[in-house]
């Protein structure tokens, strides 16, 4: 009852507010000071939906080797992302498409077996090194959330807490609590020291790191359902085995 009803709660919350955001109704119903900031945050609000839906949800239920599934949802969010970002949509709706670019990458991530395979580190690195070696780049900059969340999320799954995605690893919460106050001390801090007109590499990359808040919001939250609250497969009375392996076909 009590996993029931958290699961109710948080799917429920996070797809009110980013049903709220898209309508319009958020502005409509909270003060100016309050309302932007959750406005601008929609595109987090679907990486955050669809990251913690697969690892709950599918993950656990798709048999070893069947990435005809995961494929197939990948190219999906593919298509969903293409058609928001040049389909000449509302903007309120065109702009989730960097939320539905990063999951036709993540979900593919989280599929792989567990401890990930080394080269696939490749994708974190290079996501890293892109805003600092092209800094300033016009489309670098419009694919900040989508290359932040290559980060953060194999960081946050696969060094900070691994026994979300495989549940014969430890859960570490005091390590767990730890980056996520690292999380609000760098998204408070970018804030401070931004200037509003950029001038070289280090203000690039703050003025990059200001406007990643979806995705500090999407792992944060992502960290307090599955580990603060217990909620990762494996842990709860409704969870289905997790197979001891995932071979990449």
């Amino acid at each position: 009852m009590r996993d029931h009803l958290t699961r109710v709660v948080f799917y429920g919350a996070v797809l009110l507010l980013l049903v709220s955001t898209v309508t319009g109704l958020v502005r409509a119903l909270l003060p100016d000071d309050v309302a932007t900031p959750g406005a601008h945050n929609s595109e987090g609000y679907v990486i955050l939906l669809g990251v913690a839906a697969w690892v709950e949800f599918a993950r656990p239920r798709i048999a070893p080797g069947a990435w005809t599934v995961t494929a197939a949802v990948s190219v999906t969010s593919l298509a969903v992302a293409l058609v928001l970002l040049l389909g000449g949509l509302p903007t309120p709706l065109a702009t989730l498409n960097e939320g539905f670019f990063a999951l036709a990458v993540l979900i593919p991530w989280l599929q792989l077996p567990r401890p990930v395979p080394r080269p696939a580190f490749a994708l974190p690195l290079v996501a890293a090194a892109v805003p600092v070696v092209l800094h300033g780049n016009d489309a670098v900059v419009r694919a900040d959330e989508v290359l932040a969340s290559f980060v953060l999320f194999p960081v946050a799954l696969d060094l900070v807490d691994r026994s979300i995605l495989d549940p014969r690893q430890p859960r570490r919460l005091p390590l767990v609590v730890a980056w996520l106050a690292g999380l609000v001390v760098v998204a408070l801090a970018v804030h401070l020291v931004r200037t509003p007109l950029p001038q070289g590499p280090g203000q690039d990359l703050v003025d990059f790191l200001s406007r990643v808040n979806e995705v500090f919001i999407a792992v944060f939250f992502v960290h307090v359902y599955f580990t603060v609250l217990g909620m990762a497969p494996g842990r709860t009375r409704a969870s289905r085995p997790v197979p001891a392996e995932r071979p990449v076909t």
